[in-house]
This record gives structure tokens, C-alpha cells and sequence, in this order.
């Protein structure tokens, strides 16, 4: 055997590892392309229903926090009731 021989194929060795070697980080990269464009896809669904499940939490927060300062409203409106009837009582007595 010759050294062409040789030559010949110790260059198309290293072409097939070269094209082994190029194959799996284009594998990657298909994978990868295809992974983004399934997420794009399912991304504005996704983002109806978080938006939907922060509509409802917003919603029962408000809800909640109109009930516990209803019931601070309601308390301080007693209150201020009853403190201008002993006011009342309170300069009745004193002015008689």
C-alpha cells in the first residue's frame, strides 16, 4: 500500500469525523428551533390563563378588602355617633 492510499484515506476519515462531529450541535440546534416555536405556539394561551387566574385574584382581594374597611367605616361611623350624642349629653348637663 502507498502512501496515497494512505493520504486518501486519512482525509475521508477526517471528513466523517467532521460531519459526525457537525451533526450532534446541529441536532441541538434543530431541537432547540423546534422547542421555541412549540413555546411561541402555547405562549398566549398560557398567558390567557394566568391572566385569568390574577383577574380572579384581584377580584377577590378587592372584594375582601372592601368587606374589612366596610367594617372599619361602619365601626368609626358608631363611634363618632355615639361620641356626639355624649357630646351632647356631656354640654346638655353642663349648661344647665
Amino acid at each position: 500500500m502507498s502512501l496515497e492510499f494512505w493520504r486518501n484515506l486519512a482525509v475521508v476519515w477526517l471528513a466523517l469525523l467532521c460531519f459526525i462531529g457537525l451533526l450532534l450541535p446541529l441536532a441541538v440546534a434543530l431541537f432547540a428551533v423546534k422547542g421555541m416555536h412549540i413555546a411561541v405556539a402555547k405562549t398566549p394561551g398560557l398567558l390567557r390563563q394566568v391572566q385569568s387566574g390574577t383577574r380572579q385574584g384581584r377580584l377577590k382581594v378587592d372584594s375582601a378588602s372592601r368587606a374589612a374597611a366596610d367594617q372599619v367605616i361602619r365601626a368609626r361611623s358608631k363611634l363618632a355617633h355615639l361620641e356626639a350624642r355624649l357630646a351632647r349629653l356631656a354640654g346638655n348637663r353642663s349648661q344647665s
